[in-house]
């Protein structure tokens, strides 16, 4: 592959790398609207690094696409928000007292911090229209493993 080409797929690997550790960051705080901005730029982004390697390498592209797994769910997310309408996300969450026990010392002598409980609200974004049982989150993690192998 061309060095210059290969260092643009790279920027882009890099970009989409950024807004879903964005992502991240706003799903952790609880910001839809915030989230649902990164996702978008996110979708665009992880879309272009597949459009290059099949516009520059295309004999290559088609003999390892098949390990994208995720290429239609995420370009079917893109179009969507691009062409037809914003995505609407769906929010799960669950809450609970959570205990954390510290255990220190050797195997003989083992000394136990008494647990301090606190309350943790966990939310995660989910796209219901693409059928999916996991969040967005884990799905992107899992969509640019796959494409770092392309």
């Amino acid at each position: 592959m061309s060095d210059l080409i290969m260092k643009d797929i790279d920027l882009k690997m890099d970009e989409a790398k950024y807004f879903f550790k964005k992502m991240i960051d706003k799903e952790e705080q609880q910001n839809s609207k915030v989230f649902s901005y990164y996702l978008s730029v996110f979708t665009s982004a992880s879309r272009s690094i597949l459009q290059y390697v099949c516009k520059y390498y295309n004999e290559f592209y088609n003999s390892t696409i098949y390990r994208v797994e995720l290429k239609d769910y995420f370009q079917k997310l893109r179009n969507k928000n691009i062409h037809d309408r914003i995505i609407n996300l769906n929010t799960s969450g669950s809450n609970g007292i959570l205990s954390e026990i510290t255990v220190e010392g050797k195997s003989d002598c083992l000394s136990v911090e008494k647990p301090t409980p606190r309350l943790d609200i966990v939310n995660k974004y989910y796209y219901s229209e693409g059928g999916a049982t996991e969040s967005i989150v884990e799905f992107a993690f899992k969509y640019i493993e796959e494409i770092h192998v392309v």
